[in-house]
């Protein structure tokens, strides 16, 4: 009879070690009530500018996040996006249980004109002596020129900001195409969604950080934290966990749509060539 047992419990036991090493728990960012008695000691975004280009004008950017807390959190949780002339090259999330610090840093290779755009969302989950939850969060992000000249020897000139003449144009053209290419990919998309945009003020997804020092228009600084936390918690369920799982995933700067009735906002992208919408309430 304990023979016949041993082989269920056998079973049952690596069935438990696969999931637990294989197909570990998925890792999800919640909203919870902003803690208003807590607080970042920073938390920023950097794109630092490559020193040269390689024989064949490839170059590597170093793109880092980094958060520290007052205090160690039940959980941390960053997540961080990084989009060439508008489109998605790399993603990046870290989770960690009882810690007051994330850093995460990547050296994707590129080559090319660029326009780079990498926005970070900071989150930690606070759990009190009462089992209390409450949560924190904050945006960062980071630009960067890349001029890339194509003859040989390669060279490149790299800036954050513009310090000359020629920077200045430089920035001017990047910042029209890319403009001008994703406005077309985001009029297809709603199009294709019968989506009025004159019903809505529009916001590319990078330019969401704006909204961490002053309030969407019409709202409260507390609605705006309530909006951009559930907008990160939906967009990372729906649209980052499918990037980070995925080798060569396609797909450009999503956009949300605000509505003018400030009664709901939107999110809509395009995914491997699948036309993608998500909608959320706005609580009054």
């Amino acid at each position: 009879m304990k023979k016949k047992l041993i082989a269920p419990a056998l079973v049952i036991v690596l069935s438990l070690l696969y999931i637990a090493f294989v197909h570990p728990a998925v890792q999800t960012i919640t909203y919870f009530p902003i803690a208003s008695d807590k607080h970042y000691k920073y938390a920023y975004t950097k794109l630092i500018p490559p020193v040269d280009a390689s024989f064949d004008g490839r170059f590597r950017v170093d793109w880092t996040s980094i958060s520290m807390s007052e205090n160690p959190f039940y959980l941390r949780q960053d997540v961080s996006l990084l989009f060439r002339n508008g489109c998605l090259i790399g993603a990046k999330s870290s989770w960690k249980r009882n810690t007051a610090a994330i850093k995460m840093t990547e050296y994707p290779a590129m080559q090319g004109d660029s326009i780079l755009e990498a926005i970070t969302f900071h989150h930690g989950e606070i759990h009190d002596k009462n089992d209390k939850i409450s949560s924190l969060q904050t945006m960062s992000s980071s630009r960067l020129y890349v001029d890339s000249d194509q003859k040989k020897p390669f060279t490149i000139n790299a800036f954050n900001t513009a310090s000359t003449e020629d920077e200045a144009n430089f920035q001017k053209t990047m910042d029209s195409k890319t403009k001008q290419k994703l406005l077309y990919y985001w009029n297809d998309i709603a199009g294709e969604l019968k989506i009025d945009l004159n019903d809505y003020m529009t916001i590319p997804l990078a330019s969401l950080v704006q909204y961490e020092s002053e309030p969407l228009p019409g709202m409260t600084a507390e609605q705006t934290k309530e909006i951009t936390g559930k907008l990160w918690e939906g967009l990372y369920k729906q649209y980052v966990i499918k990037i980070l799982t995925d080798k060569n995933p396609n797909t450009c700067m999503p956009l949300i749509l605000l509505d003018r009735k400030k009664s709901h906002l939107q999110i809509i992208y395009k995914l491997n060539g699948k036309t993608e919408q998500l909608i959320q309430k706005i609580r009054n």
